[in-house]
């Protein structure tokens, strides 16, 4: 008799627990109803903190910067000559200058890459009366005695945006074609295909290099000299400012719009499966959005700030957070995020709080959390050992 109200009790409890969600979701989304379109809930924020801030001395522009190693290579404009500033970011609360390559000179850095000791520069300059661009490849294993061990001059003059890595090749977006150099010789690159694709921006994960221009568009690289294409997403809905991918889900930006998420697992039927729109009081006060990084479970989007997104669940994009400190580059190096905003580079951490809480559902672009959903499972938990425990000793 007495273990049946025991267990009559313990399946109120669990009945209790249930219905107090329902009702949690229920007045949630009367409020959300009520209230109008809500960026995020309290509940379901983290916590962008700035940790440290490098300052840039008189007549210094940080512009364009990549990290790799605890070491921040920032495009610095100066009046005397522009040159790459080299960082390191070993002790987040102090950055520490720890020299510079000077062969910028008069030139404008385009994009930046590194990959094993090797910087990848694209290098635009003017010549009295017309532009030309050039790829440097820069051996930066010693900071204090680095030298150029490669270069095309090959490369038309375009606002190129992307450098992408890929085994022994080199992709580069250049004005109305895709460039693919083999690096196997880094003294002697070589041209050996040019793509007739205008792109204004590319990537590459797992194998498949992604085209995004008027359409987004995805390559098979088992051929690396000879791209196939794969797949291809052809909507006038979608945002074409920026581009990243993980996992076989493309993001997709919008300068002051917001950020889409495209499945494109499936390459030949991709599909637009969730959005955010960045609230009008982000940008009271002026500005956009030039870049996205992506780190683990999180997407951050930097410009007028930076903004950090819960990607766990692709389908649904959750801001988590927003820090006024962001620029128009973006990188992400040991969980540190690391911007440069012109007069300064800014290294910041995300402690995001909402990341062990459950994700309930969705309405009107609102993500509902709850941590008592997270405390009835380890109710439930304790309660069947307890069960357990006592059959035993029976």
């Amino acid at each position: 008799m007495k273990r049946e109200e025991q267990k009559r009790t313990s399946l109120l409890g669990k009945g209790s627990i249930k219905v107090l969600n329902v009702l949690i979701i229920t007045l949630l989304f009367l409020f959300s109803s009520m209230f109008g379109e809500f960026s995020t809930i309290n509940s379901c924020q983290g916590a962008l903190k700035i940790e440290g801030r490098l300052l840039g001395e008189e007549g210094e522009y940080f512009y364009l910067m990549t990290a790799q190693d605890n070491t921040a290579y920032i495009f610095t404009y100066h009046e005397e000559g522009n040159y790459i500033l080299f960082t390191d970011l070993t002790n987040k609360s102090n950055p520490v200058r720890k020299g510079r390559y000077e062969g910028i000179n008069e030139g404008h850095v385009r994009a930046m890459e590194i990959d094993n000791g090797i910087l990848y520069v694209l290098i635009e300059k003017y010549n009295e009366t017309s532009y030309s661009s050039f790829i440097q490849l820069i051996d930066v294993t010693n900071l204090t005695e680095t030298s150029v061990i490669g270069e095309y001059q090959g490369i038309n003059w375009s606002l190129t945006t992307n450098i992408v890595l890929y085994q022994d090749y080199i992709y580069l977006n250049a004005g109305k074609k895709v460039l693919i150099l083999d690096q196997t010789n880094k003294s002697n690159l070589k041209l050996v295909n040019e793509m007739p694709l205008e792109a204004a921006f590319i990537d590459e994960s797992d194998g498949i290099l992604y085209l995004l221009n008027k359409t987004l568009q995805a390559f098979d690289l088992t051929n690396p000299e000879q791209p196939s294409m794969i797949g291809e997403l052809n909507n006038s809905r979608l945002y074409r400012m920026g581009l990243k991918v993980k996992g076989g889900i493309v993001y997709t930006l919008h300068w002051w719009n917001g950020i889409m998420a495209v499945d494109f697992k499936y390459p030949e039927r991709p599909r637009i499966i969730d959005k955010y729109r960045f609230p009008l009081r982000d940008f009271y006060g002026g500005g956009t959005i030039f870049e996205l990084a992506i780190s683990n479970d999180y997407l951050y989007a930097s410009g007028a700030g930076i903004f950090a997104f819960s990607i766990r669940n692709p389908y649904f994009i959750r801001r988590v957070s927003k820090s006024e400190a962001g620029g128009p580059s973006i990188a992400i190096n040991y969980e540190k995020i690391i911007t440069v905003n012109y007069g300064y580079l800014a290294i910041l951490s995300l402690h995001d709080q909402t990341k062990y809480m459950i994700e309930l559902g969705v309405s009107g672009g609102i993500i509902f959390c709850s941590s008592i959903a997270v405390v009835s499972i380890s109710l439930n938990k304790k309660r069947k050992k307890k069960k357990n425990n006592g059959e035993k000793h029976q």
